[in-house]
């Protein structure tokens, strides 16, 4: 199937992203964020399976939100790359020891949080779900475990036009008797 219009081509992205760390070694936070913004860019990298790109670009988020003093917005970012499930990526390094103790904290948190469980259907059934960028999990309908958080889900099946969901999966909280 064709790419939604607006899906980012791998070389805007890698601009982006060159331009973004960049600005963080000048510094320049406003345009180190403003190269990094956008709230689609991550969830159409990931529809693409793109979660090395998707990667890239949350982590430079928390390198410049840590920059600009926003340590609440790097964690929500950090915990957003935990959840989906992407490990930092190699230039970790070049970002302050800060930056990266966010990231390393994150999944750290995610990581031990319980996952939950998630049943997928469509009409008809027999779509292909693929989560967070990676290979077709399960055929609808199905069940899977994810951890809470955003996640994408796209389905796809023969004959049809490829469906995206972004979710916020939470984690259930057990009633408490009285």
């Amino acid at each position: 199937l064709p790419a939604a219009a607006g899906a980012p081509k791998a070389t805007d992205v890698e601009a982006r992203l060159a331009a973004a760390r960049k600005a963080y070694t000048l510094p320049d936070v406003p345009e180190c964020l403003s190269q990094l913004g956008g709230e689609t860019l991550v969830p159409d990298l990931l529809a693409e399976g793109r979660t090395g790109p998707a990667a890239r670009v949350l982590f430079w988020r928390v390198a410049c939100q840590v920059a600009a003093g926003s340590l609440p917005d790097a964690r929500r970012s950090a915990e957003e790359l935990a959840a989906y499930g992407l490990e930092a990526p190699p230039e970790v390094e070049a970002a302050s020891p800060e930056a990266e103790a966010v990231v390393g904290k994150a999944i750290a948190e995610v990581s031990a949080k319980a996952r939950t469980g998630l049943a997928l259907g469509s009409a008809p059934a027999g779509a292909r779900v693929a989560i967070d960028g990676r290979a077709p999990l399960c055929v609808t309908p199905c069940h899977t475990e994810v951890a809470p958080g955003p996640h994408v889900l796209v389905f796809s099946q023969d004959g049809y036009v490829q469906e995206r969901r972004s979710i916020t999966w939470s984690s259930r909280i057990p009633l408490m008797a009285r």
